[in-house]
């Protein structure tokens, strides 16, 4: 028991070191109303609602989401400015087929702003007239154009129509895509969820589509085999992967150049769809808090010394109480000469009870000494039994065998 206690230690020793601090933060998001509308309390409880789901979906505790008039004040734990900012996007996912895709000319850092709807609606006007257009010359127009405008706000973020192509950026601001109308839309996913891959060697995101997505999936995917197609979220390109075969689960692997965090983010995001409500992060603190104590290690660590030492405890009860009785009992002689039954090897521990039990396992010859044993007769008295008499004797067992039972009256008699 102290080799084990001492290799657990040695083992875990790493969790017992002082852990890092953790976060907590508190922000005051700003709702906005849709251009031309004012917020109604509904939208703005559902908002603050899918706020809350989305900091729970990137793993964030005590995670609590107030509404007061048109400012959201949010506090919660574990989680950072760049998660907090990740996930106050609008959030709307487009699976769109790539049609042409050019090297932008940013440099830098995009900004992590997170994108909002714009509240002028001339301005989402021209933008989709340049953008969205589906004639081949503006098209090109709009690419080189929009080169030169990457890594910046997009005014047509959950502002795009779905049903035209579009002319957009990626997230880290190094491309411009020309993109096809989309085929699949957020509101048609079922669940998402941030795991790592071993085959991709990174984080990868699982997206699952309800029935009626999962059957245009499965078709797109099997027709375009070779084709690029690209997740968006509010028109930027998440991913953009080459389909190699067809996918006829229901179910699709985002890969990126995710970390842990942005590839949580982008599942709580697609996990949960749009905001009813576009929000703008204002303030924002963050403070450091202590390291936990009770980790989840350190208690699976001390819960299974707790369950080792039970299961020890249990199998020395059970060896105590049974073990001597099948060792003893059967393979063993009496040798009861100058002992008592409580010194018996076949006694045990001179306990009455195991030598009935005894009865299980040493069939014949035992009945004739149970009065003897019980009454610390195998001294010699007045009810000396001949068979706990002798010194070295065979075992009840094989004894009881080669002479059989005898009666009342013939045990007597010998005696």
């Amino acid at each position: 028991m102290l080799l084990v206690s001492y290799g657990a230690v040695v083992v875990s020793k790493d969790i017992w070191r002082a852990g890092s601090p953790g976060h907590a933060v508190r922000a005051s998001l700003s709702v906005q109303a849709l251009p031309g509308t004012s917020a109604t309390p509904e939208s703005l409880d559902r908002t603050r609602k899918a706020l809350a789901e989305r900091f729970r979906h990137i793993c964030g505790h005590k995670v609590t989401v107030g509404l007061d008039g048109n400012v959201l004040k949010v506090s919660a734990t574990n989680v950072t400015e760049a998660q907090l900012r990740s996930v106050t996007v609008i959030g709307q996912l487009q699976i769109r087929p790539v049609i042409h895709a050019i090297a932008s000319q940013f440099k830098g850092t995009p900004s992590t702003q997170a994108p909002t709807r714009a509240p002028d609606a001339q301005r989402i006007a021209d933008e989709k007239a340049l953008r969205q257009s589906a004639r081949p010359q503006i098209q090109l127009l709009a690419l080189q154009f929009q080169a030169t405008r990457c890594g910046q706000g997009d005014v047509l973020a959950d502002n795009d129509d779905p049903n035209l192509p579009l002319v957009t950026c990626s997230a880290d601001g190094k491309s411009v895509y020309l993109l096809d109308k989309s085929i699949i839309g957020g509101d048609e996913v079922k669940a998402a969820s941030a795991r790592w891959s071993d085959k991709a060697g990174g984080f990868v995101v699982l997206i699952t589509f309800d029935d009626k997505a999962a059957g245009t999936w499965s078709t797109f995917t099997a027709a375009n085999i070779g084709a690029r197609t690209a997740f968006t979220i509010d028109t930027q390109v998440v991913s953009a992967p080459e389909l190699r075969e067809a996918m006829t689960t229901g179910r699709t692997q985002i890969h990126a150049d995710f970390t842990g965090d942005t590839a949580r983010a982008f599942a709580a995001v697609a996990a949960g769809g749009p905001l009813p409500l576009p929000v703008s992060v204002g303030s924002v603190q963050i403070s450091e808090i202590p390291a936990p104590l009770w980790t989840v290690p350190r208690i699976a660590v001390l819960g299974g010394g707790v369950v080792v030492i039970i299961a020890i405890v249990l199998g020395v009860v059970l060896m105590t109480r049974w073990g001597p009785r099948h060792r003893y009992g059967v393979d063993h002689a009496c040798s009861c000469t100058a002992l008592t039954c409580g010194l018996s090897p076949l006694c045990g521990f001179g306990s009455w009870r195991s030598v009935l039990v005894s009865w299980w396992f040493v069939p014949g010859r035992l009945g004739a000494c149970i009065h003897c044993v019980c009454r610390h007769a195998c001294t010699p008295g007045q009810f000396a039994c001949p068979w706990c008499t002798e010194s070295s004797v065979p075992s009840l067992v094989r004894h009881a065998r080669t002479r059989g039972m005898r009666s009342d009256e013939n045990r007597s008699t010998e005696t």
